[in-house]
């Protein structure tokens, strides 16, 4: 075995490497060029590649079958070689455009980065410097004004979840310049009675809806209820009603489902108004999907309750006391129950459909300054590796077979019935004259003093 020397011959393979990685035509002009000088130092390789060298008295070494397996093909086009191009649908990134993701969120759900990102935009005709709205100082004062008569005790986070819901972004800059401006009081009163929250966990969006009625109207024959996800604490459906029977609850449950999907689990209390959602869970996901337990661990929905006592219900309890204050309104008389509750049911939806949008739009300053919507939008797609298996509730429930088949036990907060004084004919002449959602400079009391006296001009007659 004739021994090569190994200087030599590295020199030889680092030149052939070389030759290789050039474009076909310089590699081949290359060669021509120095294939006299290279003649004796390439035959030299070729008696090496065809045998194996020794190095120092060792056995192991290298051949032709071996170099070609990492040498680079003569056909290879190096122009294709590298990370393929990222595809991302145009329609996910449009819609996150329109649920306000930050470039840096959007880069990081889309698995890009954040040039490429405004790349893709730029592609799809979709411009992010017009993220801001072009509004004047006393325009944006004007705005909060008009969020502050309906919702006095919101903060900044809140306000501009309301500013969102109405299509209005602005910087925060700019936005806590006109609180100060607009509402100074209520500034300095918020930083006195800040919460501290309880930690909670839930793995995903639609992992569990947390369910209650809110009863402090229901002197006045209102009660609303609520349902809240867990993990994004997106609020799914509020509505205000004039009865506390499950059919109601069913229904905004279902219609919530058609919208966000089903959730894979429910957290109640022991209200009797919830049996037919524990029965729909119960025929689609199993025993295991509903909870019941004690509204203190009902935590999400809980919290949620305090905001829309609030910003929603202390207002018109106040009106409502004051028409009594008044000698108006007697929350004994049917009478004036409906005519309460045919002004008042629609404005107080109204607000309470204001102030759902807000909170569906405001930051959460622990989860990355995203809002309840893009947190669902972002990780719901986690729902699914969770619908096998569910984790252990902490907290004592109560089997709900055993609940439905007690139905007779279970608390219910009652709401007294009511039926309308007037004729089907008289019915319809009320609505035609009388809109409860006409602005009023006092809060809707004189529509109130309007439906009274229509509704006992018919009763006489």
């Amino acid at each position: 075995m004739n021994n090569v020397n190994s200087e030599e011959l590295g020199k030889v393979v680092a030149s052939a490497i070389a030759s290789y990685l050039q474009p076909n035509t310089q590699r081949q002009g290359r060669t021509e060029v120095n294939s006299a000088s290279t003649s004796s130092t390439t035959s030299s390789a070729t008696a090496a590649r065809g045998q194996a060298v020794n190095y120092g008295g060792g056995s192991s070494g290298f051949d032709q079958s071996s170099t070609s397996a990492w040498l680079p093909d003569h056909d290879c086009d190096f122009r294709l070689v590298g990370r393929p191009k990222k595809n991302v649908d145009p329609n996910r990134l449009k819609e996150m455009v329109a649920l306000g993701y930050k470039i840096t969120q959007m880069a990081t759900l889309l698995g890009v980065s954040r040039p490429t990102v405004y790349k893709l935009m730029e592609e799809q005709g979709i411009s992010h410097k017009d993220r801001y709205s072009s509004i004047s100082d006393s325009e944006l004062d004007d705005k909060l004004v008009g969020i502050k008569v309906n919702h006095p005790n919101v903060g900044e986070v809140m306000t501009a979840g309301h500013l969102r819901a109405r299509g209005v972004h602005v910087r925060r800059a700019d936005l806590r310049a006109a609180l100060h401006r607009v509402d100074p009081d209520g500034v300095v009163e918020r930083r006195r009675s800040r919460l501290r929250h309880r930690v909670y966990d839930c793995p995903c969006p639609n992992y569990v809806w947390h369910m209650d009625g809110n009863h402090k109207l229901v002197r006045w024959g209102f009660v609303i209820h609520v349902a809240i996800d867990g993990f994004s604490r997106l609020v799914t459906f509020a509505e205000t009603s004039t009865n506390n029977e499950a059919r109601t609850v069913l229904n905004h449950f279902v219609s919530a489902v058609e919208t966000f999907g089903r959730p894979l689990r429910v957290r109640t209390d022991h209200g009797g108004e919830n049996t037919d959602v524990w029965r729909n869970m119960v025929a689609a996901n199993g025993e295991q999907s509903v909870i019941v337990g004690s509204s203190v661990r009902n935590q999400r929905v809980e919290r949620f309750n305090f905001d829309i006592n609030a910003n929603v219900t202390r207002q018109f309890a106040a009106i409502f006391r004051d028409l009594e204050f008044e000698g108006c309104l007697s929350a004994a008389n049917d009478t004036d129950l409906f005519c309460l509750q045919y002004v008042y049911t629609s404005r107080i939806n109204k607000v309470l459909h204001e102030f759902i949008a807000a909170h569906n739009h405001h930051v959460i300053s622990t989860e990355g300054s995203s809002t309840p919507l893009q947190l669902f939008h972002a990780y719901r797609h986690l729902t699914e590796l969770h619908s096998s298996f569910f984790h252990t509730d902490p907290y004592p429930t109560l089997n709900v077979q055993d609940l439905l088949n007690n139905y007779g036990s279970l608390p219910h907060v009652e709401v007294r019935t009511r039926t309308c004084p007037l004729s089907a004919e008289n019915f319809f002449q009320l609505q035609e004259t009388t809109d409860p959602l006409t602005v009023s400079l006092v809060n809707g009391k004189d529509l109130y003093h309007q439906v009274v006296e229509f509704v006992v001009t018919c009763l006489l007659q």
